[in-house]
């Protein structure tokens, strides 16, 4: 039986290499090598334990190759991928999580959006690329004017919202007024005119909801839309 066991286990090794990338290594297959190694540990000689410490290599690098790509996976999914910023769904998920710590907490919660002015126009006279690229420069403006706790998102084609946690009406203002300031300063795009309008609103106390919340600051968005662009709007506490 000794003289089986050095092919019995370059075997397994082989069958290993070629059967885990179907069954993704996961916990419960790479235990279960383990576990038949484990048994056949005490009958080994020398050469099967080289040939069994490859095989424990081989399952531990595809155990770590997949919980990579798992990550990765998990990442894509929650980012936008055009400009890298966060995507709709990381944005309310978070928010909501946000929110329900600061009723905990009775911290006070803020979010700011923002809509590029006339980015139709971008598209229309300049392609596709163009506007494109005009994000992009608009989001690098977001990342640059938030603090690390905040969360950057974009929303929608020309949409993009920060999560401010622990920020109260004020300071939102102030952000969303040197974002604001920082477009007007710098060419994002094609046009040297490029500007974007803003709407803020903070959840007032248990009153405001995630819903709530969102429907406020859309509102304010809007407002500042019709007011003539390039502004930033505040949301009444009554507003929704």
């Amino acid at each position: 039986m000794m003289r089986a066991w050095p092919y019995t286990v370059r075997w397994m090794v082989c069958a290993a290499r070629i059967t885990a990338g179907s069954v993704c290594a996961s916990g419960r297959v790479v235990s279960s090598w383990a576990l038949t190694l484990m048994r056949l540990s005490g009958c080994l000689s020398s050469c099967d334990i080289t040939a069994r410490n490859s095989l424990f290599a081989s399952l531990a690098a595809i155990a770590y190759a997949n919980s990579s790509q798992r990550e990765q996976l998990r990442t894509q999914a929650l980012t936008d991928e055009l400009t890298g910023l966060n995507n709709r769904r990381h944005c309310e998920a978070v928010l909501q999580a946000v929110l329900e710590d600061g009723r905990r907490h009775r911290e006070t919660t803020s979010i700011a959006y923002f809509d590029i002015d006339a980015f139709k126009s971008i598209n229309d006279a300049f392609g596709h690329g163009a506007g494109d690229e005009a994000l992009r420069h608009f989001a690098e403006v977001l990342r640059t004017h938030t603090r690390a706790g905040d969360l950057v998102c974009r929303t929608g084609g020309e949409e993009f919202t920060i999560v401010l946690p622990r920020t109260d009406t004020l300071r939102a203002c102030r952000l969303a007024e040197r974002i604001n300031e920082a477009v007007r300063s710098a060419q994002l795009g094609p046009r040297a005119d490029l500007t974007v309008s803003a709407g803020v609103a903070t959840a007032e106390g248990s009153l405001d909801d995630f819903d709530r919340l969102v429907q406020r600051a859309d509102a304010a968005l809007l407002l500042a839309k019709r007011a003539g662009r390039d502004r930033v709007v505040v949301a009444d506490a009554d507003s929704a």
